[in-house]
């Protein structure tokens, strides 16, 4: 196996990695934490679910996986410099048309699809720089972005006639729910994971033993940091994105040991018990796509009665661990995933 070299040109195999379409479903579920149980009034063992997987771990989670997974794409990729750039640009733009089409109703989640479709647009210029100054941009981008964010950019009141457009581009960069500011250094960080070959066990080991110390050492300083409640300090919201970066950080080294080749009879094993979450994890997109619409129905049926909760997030956690295998294992790819790779000329 190669290793991903600076600019991302060595080849990789064209194999799904399975530890690491776990990591994006444990996401997955996350984010059906995020949009049911977060906004409800958590009883019993939800609550602990709530405080382990609510908020901004699974977010964190899937920016690094994200990362990652364009990494290996752009070293999977034969095709020239320039394709591929076109190739990415047409998925941010198609990401950003769905986004802000989910946006347009009512569902109650925070669409983040609209975001990721930005931040492909982001990091077209970054594809082939050097790792060293990716690293280097990325640690002011997210210190300076933590600043900024704590001291009111993009709160500012718009011009009459500006507000619609305006005000999205703050939301996009700083006031929303996933500002690009700070989630653009996650996405470089699991870029720069892919570039040293994710399928290295010397990556994995890396990845766990420098993610859960700074995973530990982040929860204490945001403690540390924060008044009551949600951390509103910018050093303790910038410990609590370093500390879920962490965490995501050992969750897919150690996943994508656990489930490797190395592991034996336990990884093997391990991967078939948990192929319900890779099945998952592989087909995010639908998946998301999915679980928005359903909420926007339901309030379109029963305003009324709208209210995600428990229950919610048990339907939404049983009918994908059951419809997406078997998706999977019958159709391939999800049908988003498919269109996806199709118009933007990437066919499996």
């Amino acid at each position: 196996m190669h290793a991903i070299g600076e600019t991302g040109g060595m080849l990789v195999t064209d194999t799904r990695i399975r530890g690491l379409d776990i990591a994006r479903g444990i996401a997955v579920l996350g984010m059906f934490t995020a949009h049911t149980i977060s906004v409800s009034n958590p009883e019993g063992g939800f609550v602990v679910l709530d405080e382990l997987s609510g908020g901004t771990r699974p977010r964190m989670l899937f920016a690094l996986v994200g990362g990652i997974s364009l990494g290996l794409l752009v070293a999977g990729s034969q095709i020239p410099r320039g394709a591929q750039r076109t190739q990415i640009a047409i998925r941010g733009f198609a990401l950003l048309v769905l986004g802000l089409f989910l946006e347009s109703f009512f569902s109650g989640v925070s669409v983040v699809i609209d975001e990721w479709g930005l931040l492909y647009f982001l990091m077209i210029p970054l594809l082939f720089v050097g790792s060293r100054w990716l690293l280097a941009g990325a640690v002011v981008l997210m210190v300076s972005g933590h600043i900024a964010i704590a001291a009111g950019a993009g709160e500012t009141p718009t011009p009459p006639g500006q507000g619609g457009i305006l005000e999205l581009i703050l939301s996009w960069l700083f006031t929303g729910s996933y500002p690009l500011v700070t989630w653009l250094p996650s996405i470089v960080a699991g870029y720069l994971i892919a570039r040293l070959d994710i399928r290295r066990p010397a990556t994995q080991g890396w990845m766990l033993g420098v993610g859960a110390p700074v995973f530990a050492i982040g929860l204490v300083v945001t403690a540390l940091t924060s008044g009551q409640g949600e951390p509103e300090t910018w050093p303790a919201t910038l410990a609590q994105q370093l500390s879920a970066l962490g965490c995501a950080a050992a969750v897919v080294g150690g996943l994508v040991w656990l489930t490797s080749s190395r592991a034996g009879r336990v990884g093997r094993l391990v991967g078939r018990l948990l192929y319900p979450l890779a099945a998952a994890g592989a087909m995010p997109l639908t998946v998301y796509t999915v679980h928005v619409l359903v909420l926007a129905a339901w309030y379109l049926i029963d305003p009324a009665g709208w209210g995600p909760d428990s229950t919610t997030w048990t339907i939404f956690t049983i009918v994908t661990l059951v419809v997406a295998p078997l998706w999977r294992l019958t159709l391939g790819q999800g049908p988003l995933e498919r269109g996806l790779a199709l118009i933007s000329g990437r066919r499996r």
